[in-house]
């Protein structure tokens, strides 16, 4: 995990980072397992919550609005 490195490279005076955040893209065994080497317990989000539309969902045109751009092309 390069973040891993970075962290390493703060000035102490920050202190250490013992609980880091990441998004799902970061949700590999790889990553859980460099993260205990380094002696981090990292809160790692497994997925997208269901109650969150997809990227496509979100900016998809309303039906309503299709229907009205349909009629007033014809």
């Amino acid at each position: 995990m390069p973040m891993l490195e970075q962290l390493k490279q703060l000035p102490k005076q920050l202190g250490r980072v013992k609980t880091p955040t990441a998004d799902a893209g970061y949700a590999s065994q790889n990553n859980v397992n460099a993260s205990e080497q380094a002696k981090i317990r990292p809160l790692i989000a497994l997925g997208r919550q269901a109650r969150n539309p997809s990227r496509d969902e979100r900016f998809a045109e309303p039906a309503w609005n299709l229907k009205r751009i349909n009629a007033l092309r014809a």
